[in-house]
């Protein structure tokens, strides 16, 4: 029990990370794009084997790094943020038998990141909308979809059990999918 509460923690960690160093994509980096979709040869990352807990050894898995990067800017005298979901391929790494059904649900934390990123993109531009460029304010948005983002993950993986139960996790990549269709005025 106390082992997957750390995993929980840890991948939690994991998705509230706000990191400004992100300004370029390496070939590490691989940022959300609608047209790509994550693969095997992405997940470069040795297995850890501190994050690796009983449930994962009776199905095969994926642990994936995927965070989203905030930089602000200033444009024309006003502070800009630029909002980036982004998958790390050094830290993501998989068992040698990993399935489809294991990568689509590691697609779908990817997606459910980049639906996050779009909705404070979206709470930011009403912010500026209202002639509010605040650092601080920006910074609540960010902070709070942040802190959903991780319990909409969290819940992604209880109602699939990671990703063990298809049926579920089909319905919730689907409504993934029409989240980000109705958001994608905010797509970067």
């Amino acid at each position: 029990m106390l082992i997957r509460i750390l995993m929980k923690v840890f991948i939690s960690l994991l998705l509230i990370l706000n990191s400004t160093l992100l300004v370029g994509q390496s070939d590490s980096i691989l940022f959300w794009n609608k047209d790509y979709s994550l693969t095997v040869n992405d997940f470069e990352g040795e297995i850890n084997d501190s994050i690796m807990t009983k449930q994962f050894s009776i199905t095969p898995s994926a642990v994936s790094y995927i965070g989203i990067s905030t930089e602000y800017k200033y444009h024309d005298g006003k502070l800009n943020v630029i909002i980036k979901t982004y998958f790390n391929r050094n830290k993501s790494f998989c068992r040698d038998s990993l399935i489809q059904s294991i990568l689509e649900h590691e697609q779908c934390h990817f997606n459910i990141s980049e639906l996050y990123a779009r909705k404070m993109r979206r709470e930011i531009l009403k912010l500026q909308i209202k002639s509010i460029y605040s650092n601080q304010k920006f910074d609540e948005v960010i902070d709070s979809l942040n802190i959903e983002c991780v319990k909409y993950n969290d819940l992604f993986d209880y109602e699939t059990f990671y990703g063990g139960i298809e049926s579920e996790q089909k319905k919730w990549i689907e409504n993934v999918n029409k989240e980000l269709d109705k958001l994608n005025e905010y797509e970067n």
